[in-house]
């Protein structure tokens, strides 16, 4: 709101300006309402995150589970037990990697052909940071993160609950 002050005596200090009119009520309200959906936004995100990790975490112990007489058997030759979990922390790495793809793949579409179809002035709107690839590469990357994370999660917790005794 102060941008906009300032904007608004600078351009009064214009000469040839005789007067400034802007809707102040309208702007608030939008700002208001744009801090509101930003919150609520970044609250379902951050569900879907967690969502997202607890889905790699039950893939991989179902994983550890149905291979677990192999991981006895690895344990009883001696191997370690980072040694058994580095596949898993793999194959989580390669889940988040395919969802990242997929992610940027659709985002990609909606971006480049769904929207400016139903939006016609999407074309004239900037992105942040200047480009979208900055946001597909972050995505991507919190994609390989969050499958790095979950898989070395459950690797860890039922790795360790897997027993030579069992």
């Amino acid at each position: 709101m102060n941008q906009v002050d300032s904007l608004v005596s600078e351009i009064k200090g214009y000469r040839g300006v005789d007067e400034v009119k802007f809707n102040q009520s309208l702007l608030q309200m939008i700002e208001t309402r744009f801090k509101t959906v930003a919150t609520v936004g970044g609250g379902v995100g951050v569900l879907i995150l967690l969502a997202a990790m607890i889905l790699v975490f039950n893939t991989i112990r179902l994983t550890i589970y149905a291979k677990r007489k192999l991981i006895k058997a690895m344990k009883l030759v001696g191997a370690t037990n980072a040694f058994i979990r580095r596949p898993f922390v793999v194959e989580g790495l390669i889940q988040g990697t395919i969802a990242g793809v997929v992610a940027v793949g659709v985002m990609y579409l909606c971006f480049q052909y769904l929207l400016p179809v139903y939006v016609p002035q999407f074309g004239i709107m900037e992105w942040p940071f200047g480009r979208w690839y900055y946001l597909c590469g972050g995505m991507l990357l919190l994609s390989v993160f969050m499958g790095f994370m979950g898989s070395q999660w459950a690797a860890r917790k039922f790795i360790k609950e897997t027993s030579i005794s069992e």
